[in-house]
């Protein structure tokens, strides 16, 4: 093989590996990322694997959480938690709730404790 073909296969392999990293760095889950979700919802994450009791449906708001509001402890996790007497979630957004911190707080959301969508937090 010649000095051109050498040359020619590595800038082939080097375009290949550079497009591979692109493309798993692209796939790859945002989980330690905070959302920029619009005012309609903002990704969360939660900590505990099953639903509070609290927790019941809203109209078609989906399902709510009542507790209280507080700086995350964990921010990986979450800028947020919301403490109930049995849980704790972790909520990742964008929104500035930072008036409700401290206070008994109403948390609307649409999906599961695994795995949902931020509606809205309002005071109790």
């Amino acid at each position: 093989m010649n000095k051109k073909q050498k040359t020619t296969y590595g800038s082939i392999l080097a375009a290949v590996l550079i497009i591979i990293v692109i493309w798993f760095v692209s796939s790859k889950p945002e989980s330690g990322k905070p959302s920029t979700g619009s005012q309609n919802g903002s990704k969360g994450s939660t900590s505990s694997p099953s639903p509070s009791p609290s927790g019941q449906p809203s109209g078609s708001e989906g399902n709510v959480w009542k507790g209280t509001l507080k700086t995350s402890d964990n921010s990986a996790k979450g800028n947020l938690m919301l403490v109930t007497p049995d849980h704790t979630i972790y909520i990742k957004t964008s929104r500035d709730f930072s008036s409700l911190i401290g206070k008994q707080v109403v948390v609307a959301y649409q999906g599961s404790l695994d795995g949902f969508t931020l509606t809205n937090i309002s005071a109790e």
